[in-house]
């Protein structure tokens, strides 16, 4: 798992702060249903500091768009 470069997080926002393990995990959770407003909070937070899960989250958006073109139904040849 990632344990990507975080910068500094502000003391307020701290109560917010998940792990690399965790981000993962919302990210997967993300993709089958809506997460709780707590936990998007908290996933939204993370990947402002976190560059290792913000690159996880792009691959898992580039998969996402390559599975739904191969799931998609072929259209027709013109020359049918």
């Amino acid at each position: 798992m990632p344990t990507g470069s975080h910068k500094k997080v502000p003391g307020i926002m701290a109560r917010w702060r998940i792990d690399c393990r965790s981000a993962d995990l919302l990210m997967s959770r993300q993709k089958d249903a809506r997460l709780p407003k707590t936990e998007r909070w908290a996933l939204w937070w993370h990947l402002r500091f976190c560059d290792s899960c913000r690159a996880v989250r792009r691959n898992l958006e580039f998969l996402s768009r390559v599975i739904r073109r191969l799931d998609a139904p072929l259209s027709p040849s013109k020359n049918d």
